[in-house]
């Protein structure tokens, strides 16, 4: 198998304005309204490249992710770029695992020679479009809440009132529990720790601190799912531009070194694998199938790394994938977040942004932003002293993608 590690590098990133809910499905009006997924993403994509010091005259790469949620495909983003030939494109349609893929992908076509700078983006409104409200699993948005338009495993599930990604995670986040005794005091612990995180972070749409108490008397939403357990419903997008270690000699930023990339479901490969009725441990994450490609393609271990930025679409997505990862013992991640573990100075400080959970929400590639920065030394007052070597990963339910960088 061939490896990746060092030749491809992210040189540069970039942010649009962000806005959205200060809790799950909120009703509030966001800000960016009246402002498109296109517009967001190339806000996004406009900033990475300008970082990189390259012109949308250089970029000849593009891909994006996406489900049921975006009016932004790859090729009315390049249209509007002025790019002016396409070389590779992807529109990657998958769940929280896309973006992190997408980039590796990118990564492996520059590495193949058929793109020079490719620029990976994610732009969302999931604030004003719902994509998270809860449509039927299988049916289009339009169709709900017409049962019989279902399709595929959504047909035994959906009429039974498990139809949407709260009640699927909750039905593994209560086996997790139920066979390993982790408790919602961890998933409050991880709660609190990121929103510490985003006190530091002038971008987190959620910087009000909360206790212990607060989260326990969160409404609880499917059980053992409370509202502070669930990511924010956010509008805006994230971009990187990857390029070859070679070209990134002349660019304008310090490069970041992709070391290491993975992805995979385990003995259910695929996004429609991600449903607790077919998974054959619900309590586990897919990094245990695939951890251990990216570590040896990486040639380091999870003690090497510095920080880690986790996909977070719900506080226990953090802890399984602590275990996934090799960072503790199966069955050990909830005793692994206490005590400031994971926090700033921690042992592994985890999601050092805010992550999902008070960040906002966009599939992780605000998680590869903050490692970029965390490597770049450009974090500020949440930097991780001496940060050398991170992991960002990007989960569905039984489906995974990860990346591990250096500076």
């Amino acid at each position: 198998m061939g490896s990746l590690k060092d030749k491809v590098v992210i040189a540069g990133i970039g942010h649009s304005a962000t806005d959205g809910g200060s809790k799950f499905d909120s009703k509030q009006e966001s800000k960016l309204k009246g402002v498109s997924d296109v517009q967001l993403a190339l806000q996004a994509c406009k900033m990475a490249i300008e970082d990189a010091g390259l012109a949308s005259q250089d970029v000849d790469g593009i891909g994006c992710a996406h489900a049921l949620d975006s009016a932004a495909p790859s090729h009315q983003i390049a249209l509007g770029l002025g790019v002016p030939e396409i070389s590779f494109q992807v529109d990657n349609y998958a769940g929280g695992a896309g973006s992190i893929a997408v980039v590796q992908m990118a990564a492996a076509a520059i590495e193949a020679g058929l793109a020079r700078n490719i620029v990976c983006y994610r732009a969302m409104k999931t604030s004003t479009a719902g994509r998270l409200t809860g449509h039927p699993r299988g049916a289009s948005i339009s169709q709900f809440p017409d049962y019989q338009s279902v399709t595929g495993e959504a047909e035994f599930m959906a009429p039974f009132g498990l139809d949407s990604v709260r009640m699927e995670n909750a039905m593994r986040w209560k086996r997790h529990m139920i066979k390993y005794g982790t408790s919602s005091e961890h998933t409050g612990a991880v709660a609190i720790t990121h929103r510490e995180h985003a006190a530091f972070n002038d971008r987190a749409l959620a910087r009000q601190p909360i206790t212990m108490e607060d989260y326990l008397n969160s409404p609880m939403v499917v059980d053992p799912v409370r509202e502070l357990d669930i990511c924010l419903a956010s509008d805006g997008g994230y971009a990187v531009v990857l390029t070859s270690a070679e070209s990134a000699r002349d660019l304008k930023q310090s490069p970041v070194y992709i070391m290491g990339a993975a992805m995979g479901g385990g003995p259910l490969p695929g996004y429609a694998s991600g449903f607790p009725a077919q998974a054959p441990e619900p309590a586990e994450a897919a990094a245990k199938y695939f951890s251990k490609r990216l570590y040896n393609m990486a040639d380091v271990g999870p003690n090497d790394m510095d920080f880690a930025q986790i996909y977070d679409c719900f506080t226990f997505a953090v802890i399984y994938q602590l275990e996934g990862y090799g960072f503790c013992k199966e069955g050990e991640g909830g005793p692994f977040v206490e005590d400031g573990r994971i926090a700033l100075g921690g042992e592994l400080p985890v999601n050092t942004h805010g992550g999902q959970l008070s960040e906002g929400y966009f599939w992780s590639m605000n998680h590869l932003y903050e490692a970029v920065q965390q490597l770049r030394g450009h974090a500020g007052a949440r930097q991780v002293k001496d940060a050398e070597i991170g992991l960002v990963t990007g989960h569905t339910a039984q489906v995974g993608s990860a990346l591990i960088l250096r500076r």
